[in-house]
């Protein structure tokens, strides 16, 4: 994932993507929903601002890194609001959209399709409500995202400079860290 740097980043990226496809696969929709999520706010406070609220920064990154790679239907705002609804209730509700009419995320999974949704929602006369997404089609962006960031990497150094300390205070394992005796 990360070219020329084997680190406790690409193993924890590795894992968070291997977790995410593994519940996809098994059907298990909330968790891999979370996982993505904490995948895009972890990439965001590697790349962003302390200075900045977390939701700027969320919104910053998947402006600039995910929907400039792989453009989605809804909005960097919107996929903001998903991500608080989603980490703190498991509901497509949250405060951003209960209180100042974002739209909310409805998901289609696996098999599913998109349009589906997305007929569904004309027809009922939803479309200033909702918005009508595949989790893959997220998943994707995020990892466009990814590569697309770390590809920046070598074009601005103090980009690199910055991803390289926060990635440094990422978990490390045990069988990477030496003793001295």
């Amino acid at each position: 994932m990360v070219r020329s740097m084997d680190n406790d980043f690409e193993r924890n990226y590795y894992q968070l993507l291997t977790a995410i496809d593994h519940c996809l696969e098994k059907g298990l929709n909330p968790p891999a929903l979370i996982l993505i999520f904490t995948g895009i706010d972890t990439m965001s406070w590697l790349a962003g601002n302390d200075q900045d609220k977390v939701g700027d920064r969320f919104q910053t990154w998947v402006n600039e890194w995910m929907l400039k790679t792989h453009p989605l239907p809804c909005t960097a705002l919107e996929l903001y609001a998903a991500r608080c609804a989603v980490l703190r209730t498991l509901t497509p509700t949250s405060d951003l959209s209960r209180n100042t009419g974002v739209r909310e995320l409805v998901y289609a999974f696996g098999s599913k399709k998109q349009r589906e949704l997305e007929i569904s929602i004309q027809l009922n006369g939803f479309s200033e409500k909702y918005v009508a997404i595949h989790v893959n089609e997220i998943l994707s962006s995020f990892r466009e995202g990814i590569v697309a960031f770390l590809d920046s990497l070598n074009s601005s150094p103090e980009r690199k400079q910055l991803f390289l300390q926060r990635a440094a205070k990422q978990y490390h394992y045990l069988d990477d860290l030496t003793t001295s005796s």
